[in-house]
């Protein structure tokens, strides 16, 4: 048997039936180990659900103020956080109270599925960007932001940054060519 931890380790969630919501019906997300499941390779999901107008708060308007076409979805957090694992949304912001057993298996599914649930300033004392932590000697969460499979992506750079600026030929390019006629030209002189 392992010994306790503050993070989440293994875990799997099944839907089974929610009237509200159909298209979570019948479906089981399974995580565990830090692996990396769910998700590989999914289109782009949609924007993200903040939480249902009953659990916003100033914080909460105040972080989705900051998105533009925000979709408000009235599910549960465990499934919010769920929908952020599979990629059916990029953030989910849970600015208002939550136990550990509200979030403690979705959390372990994310962090596999290779997202993050990071504490966030507010409400109860915590550490804004660490991950949200487990066996507490309370079982409040602090506020939290869960976030999707981050994508790095690298600048593009010019590959030459002295051509002209309509996009025509570079300088080293007509220099070759005025090059090569110059010596057309002597050679058949």
């Amino acid at each position: 048997m392992s010994s306790l931890s503050d993070e989440p380790l293994d875990s799997f969630l099944q839907s089974l039936y929610f009237p509200m919501n159909a298209s979570v019906s019948g479906v089981l997300w399974l995580g565990g180990g830090g692996g990396g499941g769910g998700g590989g390779g999914a289109p782009p999901p949609p924007p993200p659900p903040p939480p249902p107008p009953s659990h916003n708060t100033p914080e909460t308007e105040a972080f989705i103020g900051k998105y533009k076409d925000c979709k408000k979805e009235s599910k549960g957090s465990s499934l919010k956080l769920l929908m952020v694992a599979e990629g059916a949304a990029h953030v989910y912001p849970r600015l208002a109270p939550t136990s550990e057993w509200d979030t403690c298996a979705a959390h372990a599914i994310v962090e596999c599925a290779g997202g993050e649930v990071l504490q966030h300033a507010g409400g109860k004392d915590c550490n804004p960007g660490a991950s949200v932590e487990y066996n507490k000697p309370h079982p409040l969460n602090p506020f939290f932001v869960v976030y999707g499979k981050r994508e790095v992506r690298k600048a593009v750079k010019k590959k030459d940054a002295i051509s002209s600026a309509g996009g025509g030929p570079s300088p080293l390019v007509l220099g070759g060519v005025l090059a090569v006629a110059v010596v057309g030209y002597l050679f058949l002189a």
